[in-house]
């Protein structure tokens, strides 16, 4: 499905564009937003594996606590059981900047 957007881009963007044939500025800016995105989140998903890996706090979680905690508030584990970790790993917790 398609999305009609209004952008402001800069005047060196606006030069670029206007030399891309005017069938092609769609393609071309989607692509451009696709390969950011995908590059965000692998940086993104990065930061939290280097934050998990240096955080002193973080202890290993087995899939019993999971599910244990997941029981205990009731939620099913949609949200890869942050919810259910929330006592140990507060960090994971719904609304984490590394949660999308």
């Amino acid at each position: 499905m398609s999305h009609r957007i209004n952008v402001i881009v800069h005047d060196d963007v606006w030069r670029f564009l206007k030399k891309v044939p005017q069938g092609e500025r769609s393609r071309t800016i989607n692509l451009a937003l696709h390969e950011w995105a995908h590059k965000r989140r692998r940086l993104d998903a990065a930061a939290e594996m280097d934050w998990l890996r240096n955080d002193s706090a973080a202890q290993p979680v087995t899939t019993a606590e999971i599910v244990r905690g997941s029981e205990k508030t009731g939620t099913a584990d949609t949200d890869g059981g942050a919810r259910g970790r929330a006592g140990r790993l507060g960090h994971l917790e719904v609304g984490s900047p590394f949660r999308g």
